[in-house]
């Protein structure tokens, strides 16, 4: 696969620090008010979108994150294991949340006597899993693989860890332990900080992301799936790229999706993300168009019930409001709504092959309610959102609401 930097939102950590920062300031790990544990570890945030929901986090997804500061001469070094996950990547920014640099897990290579099972489907017999990432400052004369650098100027900045889907189901690591931070001063190592185990809430986190939230959408025309411009935020994860669309809440009306779904790999089951993928995760969440942006329900590619096409088709409505023909067993698969009243759904795509052009990453930014090519680049893969009561849905289907909406069936 090749390389996608795409500008998207999924980890609003925070606009932290704003006012300027020492080094001195700043011990090698900082939970925002002190040390977690008598002698400090590493990782002390931990965000899921159960602990921190806020700015559209996706439900799959879980984040550790650990402020840094380097001074001249100093250098950190993560030592982890690879995870059995859908996704692993390890993300440098400055403090203000802005992206230096980004390993995606095939990215990284392994230790000797290690393989990758991001980037080799069947890794020798025997083979570890150890990798090893070093973080330097600018002004290091440091090279070789698996480094990431501070920007010139910087004293500090954050570390992110991210997991999406570990196995087995609700092992949020994965199997594997969270990476060991090491510090070192001209060679010579000064600690070693093993990973939290227990973790801050993230409220300060909330605090501070609060400030930085833009307003909500105001909604004006019928729905449509866009990709928004500068729709970056804080602490993007680079492997992500999503459409948003819009609506407001009326009684009895719902939202249906439909489109068709890339292939991905199951890893659930067992499969290597190594294969002949469309890409390596998909999703689609309803969310709620207010502030803080929490999210409300969502699926991911393997949970997505499809017709006979390869397409699925996601109604969206509020509890109790939902027609009582869209269910699994007519491939149809139902979201929330969530209570509010103005809904987002987005639909997320990560790492797309790069013989596989139909996706969100190849869809021109623009701004909402303004002309959009999302339609035109995705083809079938896009995701055709229309409006319609639960008496059409339940009388018509999907197709009967597409037609009232004046809106091509997507897969005819």
């Amino acid at each position: 696969m090749a390389r996608r930097w795409g500008l998207v939102g999924g980890l609003a950590l925070a606009c932290a620090l704003a006012a300027p920062v020492e080094a001195r300031d700043l011990p090698l790990l900082r939970s925002g008010g002190g040390q977690v544990g008598s002698a400090g570890c590493a990782w002390p945030f931990l965000v899921t979108s159960e602990t921190l929901n806020l700015a559209y986090p996706d439900p799959s997804s879980t984040y550790w994150a650990a402020l840094i500061a380097l001074g001249e001469g100093d250098a950190l070094s993560l030592r982890g294991s690879y995870p059995s996950a859908r996704f692993m990547a390890v993300t440098l920014y400055d403090l203000a949340g802005n992206i230096l640099e980004q390993l995606t897990d095939y990215e990284i290579e392994p230790e000797p006597g290690s393989a990758n099972p991001f980037a080799v489907a069947d890794p020798p017999p025997g083979s570890g899993r150890s990798w090893q990432i070093r973080v330097v400052p600018a002004q290091s004369g440091a090279g070789g693989p698996n480094l990431m650098r501070l920007d010139a100027g910087d004293v500090g900045g954050w570390l992110v860890y991210r997991v999406y889907l570990g196995n087995p189901a609700g092992d949020l690591t994965g199997g594997a332990p969270l990476p060991t931070i090491d510090r070192y001063r001209d060679g010579r190592l000064l600690e070693s900080r093993a990973p939290c185990t227990t973790f801050l809430p993230g409220t300060q986190i909330a605090n501070l992301v609060a400030r930085t939230m833009p307003e909500p959408v105001l909604v004006t025309a019928a729905p449509e799936m866009v990709r928004i411009a500068n729709d970056g935020g804080l602490f993007v994860n680079a492997a992500n790229a999503y459409l948003s669309g819009f609506a407001d809440a009326a009684p009895e009306r719902i939202l249906v999706v439909r489109g068709k779904l890339p292939t991905t790999p199951n890893t659930g089951a067992g499969q290597s993300v190594v294969g002949d993928f469309d890409m390596r995760y998909f999703s689609i969440t309803s969310n709620l168009n207010q502030k803080p942006y929490p999210v409300v329900a969502g699926l991911y590619d393997a949970e997505l019930p499809l017709d006979e096409q390869g397409f699925y088709t996601v109604v969206i409505a509020q509890d109790g409001e939902g027609p009582t023909n869209a269910v699994a067993a007519n491939g149809v698969a139902v979201l929330s709504w969530g209570g509010g009243p103005s809904e987002t759904v987005i639909v997320r795509n990560m790492l797309p092959a790069s013989d596989f052009a139909p996706t969100v990453q190849d869809v021109t930014p623009s701004v909402y309610g303004q002309p959009s090519d999302a339609a035109a680049v995705m083809g079938e893969f896009y995701p055709a959102i229309v409006e319609c009561t639960r008496a059409e849905f339940e009388a018509t289907g999907a197709p009967g609401c597409f037609a009232a909406a004046g809106v091509a069936y997507p897969g005819t």
